[in-house]
């Protein structure tokens, strides 16, 4: 009896012991403050790792870019790939304990193709066609055409249909501010400097968070968290700095979560611009590409992380990246080449700058603060655009004040833009018609030509993956060969965390995946 006691004693206190190792709150650090907690499309990264906490979708993604289900738990396609049949889990919540039925999703995806809505999904608006509802855990979704990878359709976030009047989220809608969702996690606590999470009671579907709670931090810059990270401050940073980090502490874990971080300097192809005429040149264009030393800046900015662009598309996603040579670097060649142009236009020459009509050719360069490397990118990139006789004008801009003059003002003459590509229809927004609304950052720089819609068209309605690849590889070589922007570099993400941070699954994409399986020892 004595003995056996004295063996509980030890296993109750082995029990003891271990929960006192497990710690129950992670704290990561971000950059750029949300400007909304909705699952919008064309969001920040912040952003959509919030989401990621918050909301849930039919179908998720792993690290490998396979399929898996998450709301849904089977899904029946039709003989000829058009409908899709869902079956929702059993018993699933919003965190106000609300039921979530078809009737979510099917709102959703109404929400979601409204025109009206901030930053609508124009993706879902052109394919899906139609939605039945056939109970509260069945519905199918109709597309009207073939989708080159029609499972990335079901991979967006639902949103609660009893917060909405109408399928509408408006830019002022309260659910920016105050989200609910369906997510292991939900908000507890906001300030100006961090935002607090507990996991939500209600969620239970892939089983329950080990977490009770994650607290993001949020830093003006990148080297500020990652002395926090070493300093065992935090848990982990998302998109860590360490293009100059020499050697990596024993204790932190780096992982490569995304190859296809995409950075362009864009020209303003509005007509109403004042050097509208200019920029249509792809002469032009192709001087101030050749007078950039992309190899040197992306090397004593961003370090070996990176690999020369050549068009809209990442060089591994290319057929034959061969066909698209790199141009080379040649600023002497690129200082006379300008200099027979300008001079054409009827520019005058000073000693170290254009002049028409009086008024110095000045080219104003746009970009948002915030990263130090892309500071310095932008820097070099105003020299040696300087050596051509160009006065550049550079522009640091807050990230509200650079959303607002780049999405809906238009108000910029080149900007430096990253985006992440993690679909085909990725670099269309550069490329195709915008939509007809100012919300919408879709082709900000005002773009087009017929050639190039017909190829983005005939891409769109290829089924077959080696027509698809082969439209990839024309929309890749009319980028290229017009030089529409300066496609400069692309560059891998990389995020940092402490080894004792288990169980930690990456997300292609988006970084943060499957949050309830966390834990911290």
């Amino acid at each position: 009896m004595k003995y056996s006691v004295f063996c509980s004693l030890i296993i109750f206190f082995l029990v003891i012991s271990i929960s006192a190792q497990q710690e129950d709150t992670l704290i990561y650090g971000d950059f750029s403050y949300p400007d909304t907690f909705a699952p919008i499309q064309d969001g920040k990264s912040s952003e959509y790792r919030i989401s990621q906490l918050i909301f849930d979708s039919l179908l998720s993604t792993t690290v490998e870019g396979n399929f898996v289900y998450s709301l849904a738990k089977d899904m029946d396609v039709s003989p000829d790939g058009l409908s899709y049949t869902f079956l929702l889990q059993d018993n699933i919540q919003w965190h106000d304990s609300t039921p979530l039925t078809s009737k979510d999703v099917e709102f959703t995806i109404r929400l979601l193709t409204n025109p009206k809505t901030y930053h609508y999904d124009t993706t879902l608006e052109e394919y899906v066609e139609d939605i039945t509802c056939l109970n509260a855990s069945i519905l199918t979704i109709t597309l009207r055409k073939p989708f080159y990878n029609p499972l990335t359709l079901f991979t967006f976030k639902i949103f609660p249909r009893h917060k909405f009047s109408d399928p509408i989220l408006s830019v002022d809608h309260p659910f920016h501010k105050k989200p609910l969702g369906c997510g292991p996690f939900q908000i507890e606590k906001e300030t100006k400097q961090s935002i607090e999470f507990i996991a939500s009671p209600s969620f239970h579907h892939r089983g329950k968070p080990h977490l009770k709670k994650i607290v993001v931090r949020f830093y003006s810059n990148r080297e500020d968290a990652w002395v926090d990270l070493k300093n065992q401050k935090i848990h982990l940073v998302a998109e860590a700095p360490i293009q100059r980090e020499k050697t990596l502490p024993s204790n932190i874990v780096l992982e490569k979560y995304s190859l296809n971080n995409i950075h362009i300097l864009a020209f303003n192809h509005h007509k109403e611009h004042e050097l509208y005429n200019l920029f249509q040149s792809k002469k032009f264009r192709s001087i101030l590409l050749r007078s950039i030393h992309r190899e040197k800046i992306l090397s004593s900015c961003f370090g070996k992380e990176g690999t020369l662009l050549t068009g809209p598309f990442p060089n591994h996603y290319l057929e034959k990246p061969s066909d698209f040579p790199i141009q080379p670097y040649n600023v002497e060649y690129a200082m006379n080449q300008l200099e027979d142009f300008l001079l054409a236009k009827d520019y005058t020459k000073n000693k170290n700058y254009y002049e028409f009509k009086g008024r110095k050719l000045t080219l104003r360069l746009v970009y948002e603060g915030g990263d130090p490397f892309k500071e310095q990118a932008c820097q070099e990139i105003a020299q040696s655009l300087e050596k051509l006789g160009l006065i550049i004008k550079l522009e640091k801009q807050t990230e509200t004040q650079f959303k607002k003059n780049i999405f809906q003002n238009h108000n910029f003459d080149l900007v430096y833009y990253t985006y992440t590509f993690t679909k085909n229809s990725d670099a269309f927004f550069l490329l195709q018609k915008p939509p007809k609304t100012q919300h919408h950052p879709k082709n900000f720089s005002g773009y087009f030509s017929t050639q190039l819609e017909e190829l983005i068209y005939q891409f769109q309605n290829s089924f077959n993956p080696w027509m698809i690849q082969k439209y990839s590889q024309k929309i890749h070589k009319f980028a290229y060969d017009e030089t529409i922007h300066l496609f400069l570099w692309e560059l891998n993400s990389y995020v940092a965390y402490r080894e004792k941070l288990k169980n930690f699954q990456l997300h292609p994409y988006y970084l943060f995946n499957f949050a309830e399986r966390w834990k911290i020892f």
